[in-house]
């Protein structure tokens, strides 16, 4: 004999359900409680539909009120008493549940009785003369006391109720992880990775091709052509800086007339202002300055020795210019011929293709990991809800409950 039956008490029922039953399990055992509490629910809801349909009833009394004095005023006020009064009757609906219902009778006395100044004073001249609109309110006041004497008191209905709103976060929560789970299917982060590997495939046996190769000895070359041009250019621009510091005095004395050019004076300008590059012929004008650098003491020695100089590597600019321009056409045309080829397109467009595919799976990753961390949050608040829902219908029903384990 264990300790409760020495005592003489009994052992608490075991009873184990679904949660999915709960609300039926509760009201099945508390049939009786709560068959009485619905019909006194019931009883008190059809009192306040009787007190709203009489008010309804004067509220017509109001509308046919003539005042005894004639005064349009006090009808028209009656008037417009009745209209915005017998809106807000029309828009009231009296629920099943005890605190809703008492918390509508609070908002429709409240603002039934919410008048002004002037429409009181009405009131009380139509209140004199008929109708008993007072003293329905009046009742319809103490009804409002009494559904919340009812509502207080009740625990069968508030029970009900505690049971139906757990169960509905439980099948909330279902459904939400239903949903993620879904999703989670929808992410066929494999399929996405098979893709990947194929364009990487494709990739490569684009880059390993015949035009693949093609083009880059092309690039190489594109490359090679640019480096000879740059070192003509270089080449001819640095022997042209040389000139500079004689060009200066040369010019400056055939501009005062103190030398003689027979020449284009603008095409030393150029020179002197490292403009070489865009002339086709410097040979006539930069002979006649070298005879004026040799022949007279414009430059010092020194000067006169580099412009010399640098007149004789320049001898060839001519050629080198030639040279340059051809560079330039090679150039141009292996560019044309590199442009020509869709291998280039082919490959970029798979590269386009590869990175697109690469943000998607991370992404997709990431929103994977999301769900997998929302889906634990949630199962985590739905065992903490079994919980709850379980020692609720352990209280409310007398007995040692026990929720199944289920799989949703």
């Amino acid at each position: 004999m264990n300790l409760l039956q020495r005592l003489g008490l009994r052992e608490p029922e075991t009873l184990e359900i679904n949660w999915r039953n709960a609300t039926e399990v509760y009201r099945s055992r508390k049939k009786s409680s709560l068959e009485k509490a619905e019909e006194r629910s019931e009883e008190l809801r059809g009192e306040t539909q009787r007190i709203l349909e009489e008010l309804e009833d004067a509220l017509e009394e109001v509308q046919e009120y003539e005042d005894s004095d004639g005064l349009n005023i006090v009808e028209d006020t009656a008037e417009s008493f009745y209209k915005s009064r017998k809106r807000l009757l029309e828009d009231t609906s009296i629920s099943e549940d005890p605190d809703e219902h008492h918390s509508e009778l609070e908002s429709f006395l409240e603002e039934f009785n919410d008048v002004s100044r002037k429409e009181g004073e009405v009131m009380k001249r139509v209140e004199r003369s008929s109708g008993n609109l007072s003293d329905l309110l009046e009742e319809l006041m103490s009804q409002r006391d009494e559904v919340r004497k009812f509502a207080d008191s009740e625990t069968a209905l508030d029970r009900l109720k505690a049971v139906k709103q757990v169960q509905g976060e439980l099948e909330t929560l279902d459904s939400d992880i239903q949903k993620l789970e879904e999703r989670l299917e929808e992410l066929d982060i494999d399929s996405e990775q098979d893709k990947l590997e194929n364009l990487e495939e494709r990739l490569e046996s684009l880059r390993g091709s015949e035009e693949a190769k093609r083009l880059e000895k092309l690039e190489e070359q594109i490359q090679q052509v640019k480096e000879r041009r740059d070192r003509e250019r270089a080449s001819v621009t640095r022997e042209a800086s040389r000139l500079e510091r004689g060009l200066k005095k040369i010019v400056y004395a055939v501009e005062n007339g103190e030398k003689d050019l027979e020449g284009d004076i603008q095409r030393l300008r150029d020179i002197r202002d490292g403009k070489i590059l865009s002339l086709d012929e410097i040979q006539p004008e930069l002979g006649e300055a070298r005879e004026i650098a040799e022949q007279s003491e414009l430059l010092s020695d020194t000067e006169t020795e580099k412009f010399v100089d640098a007149c004789e590597a320049l001898g060839g600019f001519q050629e080198s210019l030639g040279e340059i321009e051809e560079l330039e056409d090679d150039r141009e045309r292996l560019k044309e011929e590199k442009k020509s080829m869709s291998i280039e397109e082919k490959i970029q467009k798979t590269e386009k293709e590869k990175h697109e595919k690469e943000e998607d799976i991370q992404e997709m990753e990431k929103e994977k990991e999301d769900i997998q961390t929302e889906i634990k949050e949630l199962e985590n608040a739905r065992f903490e809800l079994l919980g709850s829902i379980e020692q609720t219908m352990d209280a409310y029903l007398d007995a040692q409950v026990e929720i199944e384990a289920d799989s949703r």
